[in-house]
């Protein structure tokens, strides 16, 4: 059996930029880096 936290259901992404620091508002090819609610941040390569 598997527990899931319910806090994780609250988490939303606040931002996403790319790797020169500028912010994107939408998700762009290569790397974007997306900072969420709860204060971590993700590196994910859109194709």
């Amino acid at each position: 059996m598997i527990k899931t936290d319910k806090s994780l259901d609250n988490i939303k992404e606040i931002a996403r930029y790319d790797t020169n620091g500028v912010k994107l508002n939408t998700p762009q090819k290569g790397v974007n880096i997306i900072l969420y609610s709860d204060c971590i941040s993700d590196k994910v390569i859109e194709k």
